[in-house]
């Protein structure tokens, strides 16, 4: 190892010190997409580890920061080479996940410093020791990451929309109350902050808001179907939110005109936006979202395909299919959504596209189908689901300053965990009804539910938890407590939520 080179911390991840322990975790999006890292994860780490970690800002050279680290620790520098480079560009996890005294790293975590910068630097003191070290204890005991519903107004009217506009809410948050909010979310540590909506650039003082964001650290991606001009675009570009993500199901006038109830101008609007993001070489993405509208592969699918890949600069195009929509009705659903077959064609479509783009990223669609829910099947998805990071380490503000647990869930009342117009940011994540929505007793559990006398209850609901949504949805909303659908217990699904 060459003592004058000079390692940083890798920018696509972030370190956050909770209570009586550190994390790493990597942003939801990254300003540098062609470094290796771990996407997706936050893992809990020893406050040593983040301290050592803390210390490669790219400014020092290894020889300088090993003499650090020396002086901290109390190690010779022939002692911690061998610790410290078992980070520097290593190619596996650091550590076994399975043990709850574990010292875990991410793939990739000290890298050359090259022309890269970090979004947040950090120091030893960010990172102190605690009397008791806790690993093991699955909650956060502080939140880093969030959404902010900033409106649920809309440009479009989409067919497979999956929000609530339906319900009566309390007034929006005024732009102080929410710069209130950044600032909340700033001093108790979420490192990833996203916007939505509804169509977050309609909000009137969208601009004073974004300035807020980035002065408090954050940059987060902006998604829309808003036909953005010029004027938005270098407005954007100066602040540095540079990724920017165009919804786009269809270049047909027509089908965009009956799937989103836009007029037949809209996509020579939307065109011009992408044509600005590519010339401006933002990091653009875009997201298509198919229906049985549009999954035609020759009239359709290809036609859309070959457009986006006919610019220079866009970085991810992304699909799935529409969803089934907990404010829509059942027959609806069944009404417009994808058959699984033409999503298998679109899916082996993008494949060839792959090979011939590689420096674009392609989504494909994965749709739920049937067999999932087969009782066979179910046993392995559901040991192997993912954990659900709702009210686990992130939340989601409504626009009148509600916080629940998942965007999807909305107002519905059993994940509402407070209101920022009557407490903190940080009252609410450690109230009591936060708290024992995560750490749910099965008590609680109706008799109608199969979760009500499972042995293994408090395994499931207190590490991994259960798609609260996915229950709602294949259930009923006054449904909470079955169990997750993709249970081997659960009872037949009353809702037809997957496509065939």
């Amino acid at each position: 190892m060459n003592l004058e080179s000079v390692y940083i911390l890798n920018p696509c991840y972030f370190l956050h010190h909770d209570g009586a322990r550190s994390q790493v975790g990597s942003y939801s999006t990254s300003f540098y997409e062609d470094i290796y890292h771990t996407s997706d994860r936050l893992v809990n780490i020893h406050p040593l580890v983040a301290q050592m970690l803390s210390v490669f800002d790219g400014k020092r050279t290894f020889a300088e920061c090993l003499l650090i680290l020396e002086q901290r620790f109390g190690l010779s520098q022939e002692e911690l080479r061998p610790i410290v480079s078992r980070y520097i560009e290593n190619k596996e996890w650091i550590g076994s996940e399975d043990d709850s005294k574990r010292f875990l790293a991410l793939e990739n975590m000290l890298i050359p410093k090259g022309d890269y910068e970090r979004i947040e630097y950090y120091t030893m003191e960010d990172f102190p020791m605690h009397e008791q070290i806790n690993l093991g204890y699955h909650r956060n005991y502080f939140p880093v990451s969030a959404f902010l519903e900033l409106t649920m107004r809309c440009y479009t009217d989409c067919v497979y929309c999956y929000a609530n506009r339906h319900t009566q809410y309390g007034r929006d948050l005024s732009t102080p109350e929410i710069l209130d909010i950044i600032h909340q979310m700033k001093d108790i540590g979420v490192k990833d902050l996203g916007i939505n909506g509804g169509e977050v650039l309609l909000h009137p003082d969208i601009k004073v808001i974004l300035k807020e964001l980035v002065q408090c650290g954050y940059y987060p991606l902006i998604s829309t179907k808003y036909p953005v001009e010029q004027g938005m675009l270098e407005f954007l570009q100066k602040l540095g939110l540079v990724q920017i993500q165009i919804s786009i199901d269809s270049i047909n006038p027509e089908t965009l005109s009956s799937t989103l109830g836009v007029g037949r101008d809209y996509f020579k609007r939307i065109k011009r936006t992408m044509e600005l993001l590519d010339a401006m070489q933002f990091h653009w993405q875009t997201n298509t979202i198919f229906t049985k509208y549009n999954t035609d592969l020759e009239r359709e699918v290809k036609p859309l395909f070959e457009y986006l890949t006919s610019f220079k600069h866009i970085r991810n195009i992304r699909s799935s299919e529409a969803g089934y929509s907990l404010y829509k009705t059942a027959e609806h659903y069944q009404s417009i959504k994808a058959k699984l077959k033409d999503l298998q064609v679109i899916t082996e479509y993008l494949a060839s596209l792959e090979a011939i783009f590689p420096s674009i990223a392609f989504k494909a669609p994965d749709p739920m189908h049937e067999s999932m829910f087969c009782t066979m099947h179910k046993t392995d998805v559901f040991v192997n689901r993912a954990i659900c990071t709702g009210n686990e380490r992130a939340f989601i503000v409504l626009p009148d300053g509600k916080v629940t647990i998942c965007e999807e869930l909305y107002w519905h009342p059993q994940f509402i965990i407070g209101d920022l117009r009557e407490n903190t940011l940080a009252e609410i994540w450690n109230g009591k009804k936060a708290l024992d929505l995560f750490n749910i007793q099965q008590k609680t559990i109706r008799d109608s539910s199969p979760c009500k006398s499972c042995h293994d209850f408090d395994q499931c609901r207190h590490y991994k938890g259960v798609c609260w949504k996915m229950i709602l949805q294949a259930y009923g909303m006054d449904q909470w407590d079955q169990a997750d659908p993709r249970c081997p217990s659960a009872l037949p699904l009353k809702n037809e939520i997957y496509c065939k």
